[in-house]
């Protein structure tokens, strides 16, 4: 009887057992087929276990990513650097997250990611699991970001050399206003005088245009 209640035991337990697995690979795959971020599996440099946002952002189907490797979809110039973190993570001398890097989808668009990555066990063997978000925006806005900071430094130098150049010029054309009260129109100084003078008022509409910039 003690017999025939351990083993009625034992199978209600590995009943449980059983359905405490199911509903935790459903609640695992509810929130990797929702998550917002490309989720997939690298083992020996394949990937698999590829979630819809990793097939959307890269479009590829599941079967056409089984037979890409992780590196096929690293962008060129970035892939001996971005290998090079991977395999330090492996050996357990990397970080787990690797900055921002390019990779190529299949319509040949290069795109800006971050990612995290995570070594783990895939049915007895290592592997990396991998949570990729595009910043392609991101980083767009970060170069015209960029691009406005240089716009303005540039404008706010011009502005300060025309402010300058300007207070040179006031200087110059008021000591010239001087001399010429002193100079007669057949003074033999007097054209080179008013070569001078008309220098100086391109110079001072030359400011303007560099104060207008």
């Amino acid at each position: 009887l003690d017999l025939r209640q351990a083993q009625h035991r034992l199978r209600n337990y590995s009943k449980r057992l059983e359905k405490s697995v199911v509903e935790s690979e459903e609640r695992y795959r509810l929130v990797v087929d929702h998550a917002n971020d490309a989720i997939f599996i690298v083992q020996d440099g394949a990937i698999k276990f590829p979630n819809p946002k990793a097939r959307e952002f890269l479009g590829y189907a599941s079967d056409e990513l089984g037979y890409l490797s992780f590196q096929d979809l690293v962008y060129k110039e970035d892939r001996p650097w971005v290998l090079e973190q991977y395999r330090q993570l492996l050996t357990g001398k990397g970080y787990p997250y690797i900055a921002p890097f390019r990779v190529t989808n299949k319509s040949g668009d290069i795109l800006w990611v971050d990612m995290g990555s995570v070594p783990i066990k895939w049915k007895g063997s290592v592997a990396t699991i991998h949570f990729l978000r595009d910043i392609t925006e991101r980083r767009k806005l970060e170069r015209e970001l960029f691009q406005a900071q240089k716009m303005e430094a540039i404008g706010t130098l011009a502005g300060g050399i025309a402010h300058d150049f300007n207070n040179l010029l006031q200087v110059i054309s008021g000591y010239l206003q001087i001399i010429f009260m002193d100079k007669s129109p057949d003074d033999p100084d007097y054209h080179a005088l008013s070569q001078i003078d008309k220098s100086a008022h391109r110079a001072a509409e030359l400011t303007k245009k560099l104060l207008v910039y």
